[in-house]
Order: structure tokens, then sequence, then C-alpha cells
């Protein structure tokens, strides 16, 4: 399985150079597709090279969902912002 993360890392290290791209915006919802996704970048690029975006909806997202998206984010180092 590491064998196999190693070569997503490498995968998008390698499209993010060969397309010039030096910054990632993740979406983030709190969920485990999110949170992968920003674990990924984080992995690739470097948290000082990743900001996570929550955009809640009111009366729909729930708040523990947007509080765990953050905690996430910050654990990994990256930005977070957040847009309702």
């Amino acid at each position: 399985m590491e064998k196999i993360y190693q070569q997503i890392i490498q995968g998008l290290q390698t499209y993010f150079k060969t397309h010039n791209f030096y910054h990632a915006v993740v979406g983030v919802s709190g969920g485990i597709d999110s949170s992968l996704t920003l674990k990924l970048a984080v992995d690739a690029l470097g948290s000082e090279h990743v900001t996570a975006l929550s955009l809640p909806e009111l009366g729909i997202s729930s708040s523990e969902n947007v509080q765990h998206a953050k905690i996430l984010t910050e654990a990994l180092g990256a930005t977070f912002f957040s847009q309702p």
C-alpha cells in the first residue's frame, strides 16, 4: 500500500511541475474524500503550498463537519478558509 501511495504523490508532483503549478486549493467538507485529497496535496506539495477552502451551505452543512475540516487542515499545517 505504501508503494501505491508514493506513486500517487510522485504523480501529483510531476503533474504540478509539468504544468508550472505551485499551489493547490482543495475544497474540504470534513468528509473522508476531501480529507484524503487534502492529505495527498500536502504530502505532494508541502503544507505551505496548499489552501483548504470550506464552503458550508447554511442550514445544510453541519458545523461539526466544518470543524473537522478546520482541525485536519491545521494539523497538516495548511491554510484554512471558510466562506459560507
